[in-house]
């Protein structure tokens, strides 16, 4: 007797078993007990949405009783419509004494889309914005990828120019978003829109020569208080809280000076 089991069954599957339309050959075994096909696969993926099958081929199966079509060397579980709930183990047994086991491993795949460098992204002004999104995990590469702007959808075409729109399909599918000549009106949120696929966003600051400077000096700052608190810290663990002298007192008051004159700025 074969039987097929499988730990992630569920209702609105409908799992199938179906007997193969030829005999499969064997490989060169001697023996008069069943066993199974040695070129099996263990581990099988398959797309959320599409159809998983799992196979399961014995030999020498004799005037032994098959479970389900009799005649047949091969057996192949269908999962219609696979989901993430159907991931795990499948076994095909073979009802010998000890009873033998095959075990598949199904994986199902959920695409995902991912903008590199969100969620935000700064740029200078005059430069050129370049965004990229990449689609992992899909079957095949979808009819098309957009971008938006806000709720413009961004083209060859538009009035602002300097755009352009590069795919690579593959297994890994990417569309490359080019600006050239980053404006300050080209800040804001940018979405990328694979066809039947659930979109992705980034946001982008294009920032004019004051801004930029600004922000190194705050980063200067921040990285000098952090600076100061190591300071303190390391002299604490070296002498001891009870055994802090003047200098701990002193850092400490340069921190806080530091980081008051900071907070106003």
């Amino acid at each position: 007797m074969i039987r097929i089991t499988g730990l992630s069954l569920h209702l609105g599957v409908f799992p199938e078993v179906l007997g193969h339309e030829t005999l499969i050959p064997p490989p060169p075994l001697v023996t008069n007990q069943p066993y199974f096909d040695s070129t099996m696969k263990a581990n099988i993926t398959s797309h959320v949405g599409r159809n998983a099958e799992l196979h399961c081929r014995v030999h020498n199966i004799g005037n032994r009783t098959a479970t389900h079509l009799d005649g047949t060397n091969q057996w192949t579980l269908t999962i219609r419509s696979a989901q993430p709930r159907d991931e795990g183990q499948y076994d095909c047994q073979i009802s010998t004494k000890p009873i033998k086991v095959f075990t598949t491993h199904l994986r199902v795949l959920i695409p995902k889309v991912e903008i590199l460098g969100a969620p935000d992204l700064y740029v200078q002004r005059y430069s050129m914005i370049n965004l990229t999104c990449v689609l992992y995990d899909v079957p095949e590469p979808p009819a098309s990828i957009l971008w938006f702007h806000g709720n413009e959808t961004i083209s060859y075409s538009s009035s602002r120019g300097g755009i352009s729109l590069v795919v690579e399909k593959g297994p890994t599918t990417s569309s490359h978003l080019l600006i050239r000549n980053a404006r300050l009106q080209d800040s804001g949120d940018y979405t990328c829109s694979p066809e039947n696929m659930n979109s992705t966003r980034i946001r982008v600051h294009v920032l004019n020569g004051e801004q930029s400077a600004a922000m190194q000096t705050n980063g200067a700052q921040m990285a000098q208080v952090h600076l100061h608190f190591t300071i303190v810290t390391s002299v604490l663990v070296a002498v001891g809280a009870k055994t802090c002298s003047s200098l701990c007192a002193s850092l400490l008051h340069m921190t806080h000076r530091t980081s008051s004159w900071l907070g106003r700025t």
